[in-house]
């Protein structure tokens, strides 16, 4: 499964444009969308928001963020 540098060989998880969906973590009036799996379980997706919200100003979500 993995080389001798620790690199997976052939990596299996791919998202696609089917299995995942938009969330915005931000605002109405400024949106910060992130893209999640559609399978998370909703505790897991609810998880992800929470951290992805709290942690959402080391994201760039535009060019006056850089």
């Amino acid at each position: 499964m993995f080389d001798q540098d620790d690199v997976v060989r052939k990596p299996t998880l791919v998202p696609t444009e089917k299995g995942v969906e938009d969330v915005n973590i931000g605002t109405i009036d400024k949106p910060k969308v992130v893209r999640l799996s559609k399978t998370l379980s909703p505790e897991s997706k609810a998880k992800y928001v929470k951290l992805l919200s709290k942690f959402s100003d080391v994201f760039v979500w535009d060019y006056s963020d850089l």
